[in-house]
């Protein structure tokens, strides 16, 4: 486990660098991605469960959006969206949520890790808009 957290941790560093909030967003795509979803999320292939989020638009930048509930850990993290994908970085002391998402027609796929003190969650999350 340790050894595939490592490889999605290193993937997510190269994909976030190599992305930056310079990218050219289109505003339909951002309009199109507000909503409420319903979540399905498994982690670690042996923890499951549902909850919602809400994805509202950024007060600080036309590239991003905050999904609310994020993980259903009832935090507001904001995630740069670029062409068809979402990417977050998200950190607290001693807790942190890094990952990206996949934009679908009605729908999302998010990849993260959690991060808390030295326990690590890999984690999938398919949404569906309501």
């Amino acid at each position: 486990m340790k050894l595939s957290s490592l490889f999605l941790l290193v993937t997510l560093s190269v994909i976030l660098t190599n992305c930056t909030k310079t990218d050219d967003v289109d505003p339909d795509v951002i309009d199109k991605l507000l909503g409420t979803y319903d979540v399905f999320e498994q982690c670690d292939k042996t923890l499951d469960w549902t909850y919602t989020i809400e994805i509202v638009k950024s007060t600080t930048s036309d590239a991003d959006v905050i999904i609310k509930n994020f993980g259903d850990y009832k935090r507001e993290v904001p995630a740069t969206v670029s062409n068809d994908a979402l990417l977050y970085d998200y950190a607290e002391p001693e807790f942190t949520l890094r990952g990206n998402g996949d934009i679908l027609v009605d729908a999302l796929t998010l990849y993260y890790v959690n991060t808390e003190k030295d326990f690590v969650l890999t984690c999938t999350a398919n949404c569906t808009k309501q």
